[in-house]
C-alpha cells in the first residue's frame, strides 16, 4: 500500500507542479515528487526482495533495475514530445494525470499488490505469536 500511496503522491505533486504559478511553490511540488519517488523506489526494491523466490531474485532484481533506470527516460521523452506539441505546463499536468490514471488502473486490477503490506504484517504477527506461544 505504501508503494501505491507514494506513486499517487508523486503523480499529484507533478500535476500541481504543472499548475503552479509561483516558482517557490513549483520547487516545493518538485521536492515532494522527488521524496515520493524515493519512497516508491525503496518500497519497490523491498517488494521484490520479499515477494520473489530466492531462485529467481537475481533475475527479477535485474529487470526491476533496468525498468527503474529506463522508465524516467521514457517519461522525459513523453514530456518533451508533449511539451513540443503543446506547452510545458500541459506536459507536466498531463503526465501527472496519466500517472494517477495508470496507478488507479493498476491498483484496481491487482488486489494482491494492494494487500501486500497487510499480508506481510499478518505473517510476521503470526510468526511472532507462534514463537511466543512455543
Amino acid at each position: 500500500m505504501v508503494q501505491l500511496a507514494a506513486a499517487a503522491v508523486r503523480g499529484l505533486a507533478l500535476t500541481v507542479f504543472g499548475l503552479a504559478e509561483s516558482l517557490w511553490f513549483a520547487l516545493v511540488c518538485l521536492a515532494v515528487a522527488g521524496v515520493a519517488d524515493t519512497v516508491s523506489v525503496a518500497t519497490r526494491g523491498t517488494l521484490v526482495q520479499l515477494a520473489i523466490p530466492d531462485s529467481h531474485r537475481g533475475r527479477v532484481s535485474s529487470v526491476e533495475y533496468v525498468l527503474g533506470v529506463s522508465g524516467p527516460d521514457i517519461g522525459n521523452f513523453r514530456a518533451g514530445a508533449v511539451a513540443g506539441l503543446t506547452s510545458p505546463a500541459f506536459a507536466a499536468v498531463s503526465g501527472g494525470v496519466l500517472c494517477l490514471l495508470g496507478l488507479a488502473g493498476l491498483a484496481m486490477g491487482n488486489a494482491s499488490l494492494r494487500r501486500f503490506g497487510t499480508q506481510a504484517a499478518d505473517t510476521t504477527t503470526q510468526a511472532a505469536d507462534t514463537v511466543s506461544d512455543g
